[in-house]
């Protein structure tokens, strides 16, 4: 009898210490049971935030540049000796001299209109042991172009592709280049063949992801150059620009087809000639 009446004392007065420690133990292990300390609400008491956007203009999608110069020294062919680069005779026709130490090549801009300013020297794709040099020009209008070239220690190579207003070099081989379209930006890829060549992926179509709204109304079509209605916009009713279809190389915008996304989920087909006089979209910039 005195042995359970101990027994039964013992477990009341050591049972709340036991419960409060939670069974932690100073050897690191962590009581499955126990709820980890934590320095924010609950999921339950707060929703996520996610930041705004920026606001979709010409002007806020421009990535960060490269820097543009017209001599530096840069280790081009990974032998870890610095080549001198450099750019003369830089002319009003386009005509241009790239200097690799004492190496040159003449180039030339002529279809682009404007002059080069420089150069920028890129990292295209981070695991082979090469860096490439872009001449640049501003372009009419800020339509920047450059021209890519490599240097293989005894020889520069013309890279075969002259990239558009806003490259983005991830460095994995891949180039992104957007360029604006009047009220959107259409995104290009290139990507590094085994011959150092920059080549264009074609796409048929581009994504556009603008909103607008209606002026006139106007007919969309089943497909590009059909004749099949499929709805007849209203006036001041909202649409969504979703895609542009460049697949038969328009040499005029207002020759593109877009596909438009109507109030009511419908998707039609209407040319870029309605912009933006019976459809207003995107943000206009040159």
């Amino acid at each position: 009898m005195k042995r359970s009446y101990l027994s039964l004392v013992l477990l009341i007065v050591f049972l709340p210490a036991f419960v409060v420690s939670g069974c932690d133990r100073d050897d690191g292990s962590v009581n499955r049971n126990k709820p980890q300390a934590t320095t924010t609400s609950s999921a339950r008491d707060t929703e996520p935030t996610t930041p705004s956007p920026p606001p979709h203009s010409a002007e806020t999608l421009v990535p960060p540049r490269p820097k543009i110069v017209k001599t530096v020294k840069a280790d081009l062919n990974g032998d870890s000796k610095p080549e001198s680069i450099s750019i003369s005779d830089i002319r009003p026709s386009g005509d241009f001299v790239l200097h690799i130490n004492d190496l040159t090549v003449k180039g030339d801009l002529k279809s682009i209109g404007v002059p080069a300013d420089g150069f920028v020297v890129v990292d295209i794709d981070t695991s082979d042991r090469y860096q490439e040099v872009g001449v640049h020009t501003p372009g009419p209008s800020d339509d920047d172009a450059y021209l890519f070239y490599w240097y293989d220690g005894s020889a520069i190579h013309e890279m075969k592709a002259r990239l558009g207003r806003w490259p983005k070099f991830p460095g994995n081989g891949i180039v992104y280049v957007d360029s604006w379209m009047g009220f959107w930006k259409i995104t290009d890829k290139y990507v590094l063949t085994k011959k150092r060549n920059l080549r264009l992926v074609p796409q048929q179509f581009h994504y556009v992801g603008e909103t607008g709204m209606v002026h006139k109304s106007i007919p969309l079509y089943e497909r590009p150059a059909s004749s099949n209605i499929v709805a007849n916009l209203k006036v001041n009713s909202p649409i969504v620009v979703v895609l542009a279809d460049l697949s038969g190389n328009p040499e005029e915008a207002q020759d593109i087809w877009y596909l438009i996304k109507t109030e009511t989920n419908l998707l039609g087909w209407t040319k870029g000639h309605v912009f933006p006089d019976s459809i207003s979209a995107g943000t206009s910039a040159d």
